[in-house]
C-alpha cells in the first residue's frame, strides 16, 4: 500500500513511517523541513507545507490512503490544523484516496465529557491549551463532514516509551479510567491497524493503556 503521510516529522510520524515500512508498505510524506526526516529506502519525500493545495496534491498522488499525525502546539488563537486538514480533504475529495487517518487528541468531541481528570479537564483543556482543543474541535467537524472513509483516534497523554501492542481502543464517548496515557509507538501501530479495518470507518476512537 502506498500511503500519503502528514506530520511526518513529530514523534508519532516517525514511530509510523518505521511500523509502516517495516510491514512492506510505501509512504510519500509532506514535510516542511526534510532534514527532519531520516534517509529512509521506501520514502518520497515532499517539500511544503500542509496548507498548500499543490504541495498536498502532489504528496496524495498515487495513494492509497492518506494518515494525518500533524500536531501544533501553538496556544495562541490559530486554525493551523483544521486549515491544514481542510486541504487535504478537499484534495482527497478531488482525485482520491478515500480512506483517511487522523490522528487528534482525547478529550476533543464525545471523548470530553467521560474525562475524568479534573486538572486536565478543567485546568489543560478548558485553560491552558484550550485553543488548541478549539482548533482540534473544529479539525474533527470536518473530517466528519467530509464523505470520506475517515477514522479519527484520539490517544491520551503522548508518551516516548516504547510501544506494548497493549493498548485499549474504546468508542469516542466510551468510560475512561482516570489516568490516560499510551506511547506514539502504539498509537502509530492503532493508525497502521486501522488501514485495513473497514469496522472503524466513520469511527471515533480513544486510546490509552
Amino acid at each position: 500500500m502506498r500511503i500519503a503521510l502528514f506530520g511526518a516529522t513529530g514523534g508519532t510520524g516517525k514511530a509510523f513511517i518505521t511500523q509502516a515500512l517495516g510491514a512492506g508498505h510505501s509512504i510519500t510524506a509532506l514535510v516542511r523541513d526534510p532534514s527532519k526526516l531520516e534517509d529512509a529506502g521506501g520514502i518520497t519525500v515532499v517539500e511544503g507545507d500542509a496548507r498548500d493545495p499543490e504541495a498536498v496534491a502532489r504528496t496524495l498522488e498515487g495513494a492509497d490512503a492518506a494518515v494525518s499525525t500533524l500536531g501544533n502546539f501553538n496556544r495562541e488563537p490559530n486554525t493551523e490544523i483544521s486549515d491544514a486538514t481542510q486541504v487535504i480533504i478537499e484534495a482527497m475529495q478531488a482525485s482520491g484516496p478515500t480512506r483517511f487517518i487522523v490522528v487528534t487528541t482525547i478529550g476533543v468531541g464525545d471523548s470530553y465529557r467521560p474525562l475524568r481528570s479534573f486538572l486536565f479537564k478543567y485546568l489543560v483543556i478548558g485553560l491552558v491549551a484550550k485553543n488548541i482543543w478549539k482548533d482540534r474541535e473544529v479539525q474533527e467537524t470536518k473530517i466528519m463532514g467530509s464523505g470520506l472513509d475517515w477514522t479519527i483516534a484520539r490517544p491520551g497523554g503522548l508518551k516516548n516509551d516504547p510501544g506494548t501492542g497493549q493498548y485499549q481502543v474504546i468508542p469516542g464517548g466510551g468510560p475512561q479510567p482516570k489516568k490516560i496515557s499510551i506511547a506514539r509507538e502504539d498509537v502509530a501501530d492503532y493508525c497502521l491497524k486501522a488501514l485495513s479495518d473497514d469496522a472503524v470507518i466513520k469511527q471515533a476512537v480513544c486510546l490509552f493503556y
